[in-house]
């Protein structure tokens, strides 16, 4: 076990690798059961409601609790459409950003930990 931990501490991960590392990991992690997946819960209302009432529907669902959010289903749903894979590459999308939005975070924040960047929005990513 120790031998594991050494190997692990002596990783380097260059500035420009880790968002390819970050890319396969979320493919890994999530896109393998993209095939034998659905719409999640809170996915299908949207899909639903933008096929049902178009855009003005979108807007009326969320003016009372989150404004802004009207605004992105609006633009993306048309995009996404009611096919769920669209919507499950769509979330590994944003899951990646995030990831990287964090390492680079991390870095600028703590620009000598650079190692502990990587590895947090790896870990992230899971």
């Amino acid at each position: 076990m120790s031998t594991i931990l050494r190997k692990l501490a002596a990783t380097r991960f260059p500035s420009i690798s880790l968002p390819f590392a970050l890319l396969g990991l979320c493919l890994f992690s999530y896109g393998l059961l993209i095939p034998t997946l659905g719409f999640y819960w809170d996915d299908f209302p949207f899909a639903w409601i933008a096929e049902k009432m178009g855009a003005d529907g979108l807007e009326r669902y969320f003016s009372t609790n989150r404004p802004y959010w009207g605004l992105l289903f609006q633009v993306t749903t048309p995009i996404l459409g009611s096919e769920p894979l669209r919507w499950q590459l769509f979330a590994i999308l944003w899951r990646w950003l995030a990831a990287c939005a964090l390492g680079s975070m991390l870095y600028l924040v703590w620009p000598r930990t650079q190692k502990l960047a990587a590895w947090s929005s790896l870990f992230f990513v899971v």
